[in-house]
């Protein structure tokens, strides 16, 4: 049972890598897992705000920071952002948002720390 449900995470995993990159979109860190981040370019406050009026719920980076700063970045889920019609709309709305705000973080930066996420305080890292 195991080993089905991780082949279609797999699965599910290369066809939204493939839809994103598709759509012009890359990814801050190397896909697997779960959860991926994607960098729009822009700033995913206004984006998620932009889609939500049609109804697409999309998860801004600005939630999974430790102060709360807008971010280019989106977490995706992999089992639910296979729909091809998603990365379409998304890749039409970062066009009309355009660039980030300054002050907004993009790429790497945005993402809580590998170390804190395993269970470790600032003072207990190496």
């Amino acid at each position: 049972h195991a080993e089905r449900i991780t082949q279609r995470l797999a699965a599910a995993r290369a066809r939204t890598v493939r839809l994103a990159q598709e759509a012009g979109f890359a990814f801050a860190t190397p896909p697997q897992g779960l959860f991926g981040w994607v960098d729009t370019g822009v700033d995913t406050e206004h984006l998620a705000a932009l889609l939500h009026g049609d109804g697409w719920l999309l998860t801004p980076g600005s939630l999974f920071g430790v102060t709360p700063r807008r971010s280019t970045l989106m977490r995706v889920n992999f089992a639910v952002a296979q729909e091809a019609r998603l990365w379409r709309v998304l890749r039409e709305a970062a066009n009309k948002v355009g660039r980030p705000p300054p002050g907004a973080r993009s790429g790497n930066p945005s993402l809580p720390s590998p170390t804190l996420l395993e269970g470790q305080t600032s003072r207990n890292r190496a």
